[in-house]
């Protein structure tokens, strides 16, 4: 797929459109609203960024792709067992780009 989409395989995801991926959510499968966050598997396997870290259902935000992201990932790297784009993480890192609003909490 990635020779075919011309685009890099990132643990899960892909490397052209990672900002919208990105913005995925814990699925609420218990009828209440329970977006705590879900165990990490024993053996590690992937970032703490990338959905495929968790063992729970995730929701996307498929409106995503057509509202503006105000951030850019400026580098993402994963470290691999193997050569194999898809399998095994070792680690990886993610560096963002984005402007803050100021934000006042009010108690």
């Amino acid at each position: 797929m990635a020779k075919r989409l011309r685009d890099d395989y990132v643990v899960g995801m892909w490397r052209r459109s990672i900002e919208h991926q990105l913005l995925w959510s814990v699925e609420d499968t218990r009828g209440i609203y329970d977006n705590s966050i879900a165990p990490r598997p024993v053996v590690y396997r992937a970032p703490s960024w990338s959905w495929a870290s968790i063992d729970r259902p995730i929701l996307t935000n498929s409106a995503s792709t057509y509202e503006p992201i105000l951030f850019k990932a400026e580098d993402v790297r994963v470290l691999r067992a193997t050569k194999n784009a898809t399998g095994n993480v070792t680690g990886g890192y993610l560096d963002l780009r984005g402007s803050l609003r100021p934000t006042r909490l009010l108690w």
